[in-house]
C-alpha cells in the first residue's frame, strides 16, 4: 500500500466514525454531539457532514439543527 493511500482510509475511517454514531437510541445528533464522536474540531466535523449530505448518508434538519442518517445509508 502507497503513502497516498494513508488520508484516503483516515478519511473512510472517519466516515465510519460519524456514521456508527447514530444508534437506534440516538437517532438525531447535532454538530457538537458528531464533533465530540469524532475528537476533533467542530469545523473537521462541520466539513465530513457536509461531504457525508452531499452523498446522501446523513440529513440535516435546520429546525432541530440536527443530523440524521440519509437514504443512502
Amino acid at each position: 500500500m502507497s503513502d497516498d493511500s494513508v488520508p484516503a482510509i483516515q478519511t473512510v475511517q472517519r466516515a465510519a466514525v460519524i456514521l456508527n454514531a447514530f444508534t437506534i437510541r440516538r437517532p438525531q445528533l447535532s454538530l457538537s454531539e458528531i464533533t465530540e464522536a469524532l475528537g476533533s474540531t467542530k469545523a473537521t466535523a462541520h466539513r465530513y457532514a457536509k461531504a457525508l449530505r452531499e452523498v446522501g448518508l446523513l440529513r440535516y434538519d435546520s429546525a432541530s439543527a440536527t443530523y440524521t442518517l440519509g437514504p443512502a445509508a
